[in-house]
This record gives C-alpha cells, sequence and structure tokens, in this order.
C-alpha cells in the first residue's frame, strides 16, 4: 500500500489510545470505518468524516444553496449566479443556459470569477478579463460540474480560513495565491518547477502544471511565457485563487484573530448547523480587531488539514488536538 491520506494515518495512530480498530479499503487507503469498544461504528473518505448532518453538508457543498442561506441569515456573500449546461437546463426546465452567463459577466462587469458549483479544492476556479477567457473558463468548469457559477471579482482583498469545531476557534490562517519571483536567470517554467520542488520537500503536493490554461492566462496578461525570464524581485501571481492544494502560500494567524472574529465565525458554523468547517472569507483588512468588510466565499463542510499542518510546529500540534476532539467525538455520537 502506498503512504497513506493524513487522515487515515492519524485515525490509524490514534486508534490504539481510544481501544478502537480502523479499517482501511484495501487498495489506498483513502475511506475506512473507524470500530469503538463501545459498539459504536464511524466512516470516513479521505477528509469527509461523519461529523456533520447529511443536509448541512450538502447545502455547504452546494456554493450557490449555502450563499443562498448564508445571506438570508445576513452574511455578506459574493454576488454571482449560477447557469446550467444544456442538458441539465432542459431537465430542470430552466432557461439559464451556459450562453446567458456572458451577458451578466458584461451586467456586472469584468473581471469575474467562474467556479463549478459543487466542486472542491479548486479545481475549475478561474478568472476571466474578456469573453474569450469566459469562453474558455465555463467549458472548462463544466467538466467538473453541471452547474456553474460566475461572480463578481472582489480584488485587493486577504483570503483567510477559519476552522470551527464544536462551536470553538481550531485555527485561522492567511492564504497567498502561487506565485514565482524572478532572480534575473531563471526562466518562469524552472521557477515553477523549482516551487513545485520546494512543496514537495515541505510535505505538501501541488495538484496543478504550467500548463493549466488559468496560469497561461495570468503569463499571457504580463506579457510571459513560459520561456520569459524574470527580472530580480518581479514576483509574478499565477493563479487568482489561494487554494493551498494548488500552490498557494499559507501564514497562520490562529494567534492574532480577534474574540469579534472568532464570535463571528462561530456562529457562521451554527447558523449552518456544521460541527466542523473551514469558513473561507475575503477581508479587507485583517482578523485582527472588529469585523469589518468581507464577504464569505464559502463554508467548507470537510475541510482537509494537510496543507495547515506544515505551517509549523504549532499549527501541527493543533491539527493533532482536532483530530483527537474528533476522535472523541465520533466515539459518543
Amino acid at each position: 500500500m502506498k503512504k497513506l491520506p493524513s487522515t487515515s494515518q492519524i485515525f490509524i495512530d490514534l486508534a490504539p489510545e481510544f481501544g478502537a480498530e480502523v479499517i482501511l479499503d484495501d487498495s489506498y487507503g483513502y475511506a475506512g470505518l473507524i470500530k469503538f469498544p463501545n459498539g459504536i461504528k464511524k466512516y470516513f473518505k479521505y477528509n469527509h468524516l461523519d461529523v456533520n448532518t447529511l443536509g448541512s453538508s450538502e447545502i455547504a457543498r452546494d456554493k450557490d444553496y449555502a450563499a443562498l442561506f448564508l445571506s438570508k441569515f445576513g452574511y455578506h456573500t459574493i454576488q454571482g449566479d449560477t447557469f446550467y449546461s444544456k442538458e441539465w437546463a432542459e431537465h430542470i426546465g430552466s432557461n439559464k443556459t451556459i450562453d446567458k452567463a456572458y451577458a451578466y459577466a458584461e451586467k456586472i462587469g469584468y473581471p469575474v470569477f467562474v467556479k463549478p458549483n459543487n466542486s472542491g479544492l479548486g479545481f475549475g476556479v478561474a478568472l476571466a478579463y474578456s469573453k474569450e477567457e469566459l469562453r474558455i473558463a465555463l467549458k472548462e468548469a463544466l467538466i467538473y460540474d453541471k452547474i456553474v457559477i460566475v461572480q463578481k471579482a472582489y480584488l485587493g482583498m486577504h483570503d483567510f480560513r477559519i476552522v470551527v469545531f464544536k462551536g470553538e476557534i481550531v485555527c485561522a490562517y492567511k492564504k497567498t495565491p502561487l506565485h514565482i519571483a524572478g532572480d534575473g536567470k531563471k526562466t518562469v517554467q524552472e521557477l515553477f518547477d523549482q516551487k513545485k520542488q520546494k512543496l514537495k520537500e515541505s510535505g505538501r503536493g501541488m495538484s496543478v502544471e504550467l500548463e493549466d490554461y488559468r496560469i497561461q492566462f495570468e503569463l499571457k496578461r504580463n506579457k510571459l511565457d513560459n520561456n520569459s525570464i524574470l527580472e530580480t524581485g518581479q514576483d509574478i501571481c499565477l493563479l487568482p485563487n489561494a487554494n493551498m492544494s494548488q500552490g498557494a502560500d499559507g501564514i497562520d494567524v490562529t494567534e492574532d484573530m480577534s474574540q469579534k472574529w472568532k464570535e463571528w465565525a462561530v456562529q457562521v458554523a451554527r447558523d449552518m448547523n456544521l460541527v466542523l468547517c473551514g469558513i473561507d472569507v475575503l477581508v479587507k483588512n485583517d482578523i485582527k480587531g472588529e469585523v469589518g468588510e468581507h464577504v464569505i466565499l464559502e463554508v467548507n463542510h470537510s475541510p482537509g488539514f494537510q496543507h495547515y499542518a506544515t505551517l509549523g510546529d504549532m499549527a501541527q500540534k493543533r491539527v493533532q488536538t482536532l483530530y483527537r476532539d474528533i476522535f472523541t467525538y465520533l466515539a459518543h455520537e
């Protein structure tokens, strides 16, 4: 068996402490069953745990529905609309086909974000500055889902993830999209390969390649290509979204988080009826003081921690503590 996914390995390590048994799938170890001494059985699949209820998880997983209900509670959500593949539009009797997305983008103004409604890990998320880029982004997004969201782009804001478990803050970290910095010698390709190798050495992977259409969008806008040599200090953002599985950098800001922001995050989790969640929020300034200008990107019902755990000893300790608390929770639910 290959190296186990982090969640599976942590559960294997924790099981003896609880007198529990963990049974994994035979091929990859991505799915498993936890058998507790009291007869309780809990399943998991990668980061998906038997913690949140199914209904709440499904709403959170659906970006459009999640934004709808969050807005009904008075939260600031991103302006956007959904559009459907031709087949799905016919099935549900809607005229909001993908071709209607162009007029909507013109209405709210470019640039716009394009996202598959139910996809995760940043797959299919693109920033389009023109109709042609939008056409490509919509086509790619449809690979991941039959429902696609077109959203207003809130540029110049800071991307944070805040994790809540059982009404308590677990951690918070600031994310910066994948970028490379020039040294006056290396090409874009060489700098990208160097970045990827450093992430691998730190225990992180990166599920994106330089030929990704979104990266090529960014290079073209900066009049660059894979063979261009960046000047010393020239910093280029390669992806518009700050997803750590796609090379984003992270900074642990848990200790800097104000009580006001903690209360805000806990209330979001309660209103979404989620025991465990990761709240992705764009913030104008920071999360140190009052809850200032912000918009909620999404609420993740099954947050992963393998990338966050690489941010330092304290981050790793928080993850270990969280999974022990989750194990305890599962044993009694």
